[in-house]
């Protein structure tokens, strides 16, 4: 079982990675049109800017790796789960991102603003019929192409982007799984990675028993009701595992779609990795 500084160690390794991005020097691209697999409506804007959009995933990540390792040295293992959870989910939906038919899967992803605009219209005319100018504003905000979008990209759903035509039923859409992407990208293995890290995480992101362990043996010590923050150690170096395998991840995806060869330091990552596990 790798200590905590073994694991640390790693972290900084895969930052380190980060230069050799940068020197790649793999310049982003402008617009380019969108496929036609996507049902983009009639006269709406046809472009997308894929690589920053792919890109911005990957500082996104990098950034709440960076918060993984922080928290983790303020000795608050189980916060440090919550991000964790959320480096490794960027690994797998960018690595996802990678198949498919062209760039659709990113393409999709990128759209899903219009149907977050479209819900955020919805809520204030829901909620905030009193306040006139708001109503204003979000009308002055609204377009048909956007709700065009919304519509015919995602059928008028928004608790997820990842919506596409169902192979089976012309005219329907299919919600993929955070799971289902956990096994395209191991087909054939055995589940762990969703079914134990993935899972462990989820704990703590949505306040599951296992997240207030700490919490209960601190509690265990009192006779009184008291709240104060009580920061443990007792996760942090799963933590900061999980938020490895994760960047790597994120690392991978991005070499396919710059084309940097990360090969060998991914390699060589995933060797201290194994060698501290043993």
């Amino acid at each position: 079982m790798a200590t905590y500084e073994q694991t640390a160690e790693i972290h900084h390794q895969i930052e380190a990675l980060y230069q050799i991005v940068g020197a790649g020097r793999a310049f982003i691209r402008g617009h380019r049109r969108i496929g036609k697999s996507i049902p983009i409506p009639t006269g709406a804007p046809n472009l997308l800017e894929h690589d920053r959009v792919f890109c911005a995933l990957s500082a996104r990540a990098a950034t709440t790796k960076r918060a993984v390792f922080t928290v983790c040295e303020a000795g608050d293992g189980d916060s440090a789960m919550i991000l964790a959870r959320t480096v490794m989910e960027a690994g797998v939906l960018m690595a996802w991102m990678m198949g498919g038919d062209g760039l659709v899967r990113l393409e999709t992803y990128a759209l899903f603003g219009a149907a977050l605009h479209q819900r955020l219209l919805n809520v204030i005319e829901t909620y905030y019929r009193d306040r006139p100018e708001l109503m204003r504003l979000a009308r002055d905000k609204s377009d048909p192409y956007t709700h065009a979008i919304a519509q015919q990209v995602f059928g008028g759903k928004e608790d997820t982007w990842a919506y596409f035509p169902h192979p089976d039923k012309p005219g329907k859409l299919r919600k993929i799984t955070v799971k289902e992407m956990f096994e395209e990208l191991q087909p054939g293995g055995d589940g762990f990675a969703y079914a134990v890290p993935y899972a462990r995480g989820s704990q703590f992101v949505h306040s599951g028993p296992l997240s207030v362990t700490s919490a209960v043996k601190h509690v265990l010590r009192l006779d009184t009701f008291a709240v104060a923050p009580v920061p443990s150690t007792e996760y942090r170096e799963e933590a900061l595992s999980i938020s490895n395998v994760g960047m790597l991840l994120v690392l991978s995806a991005l070499s396919g779609y710059t084309g940097i060869d990360l090969t060998d330091g991914i390699t060589r990552v995933r060797d201290a990795m194994l060698a501290v596990k043993d």
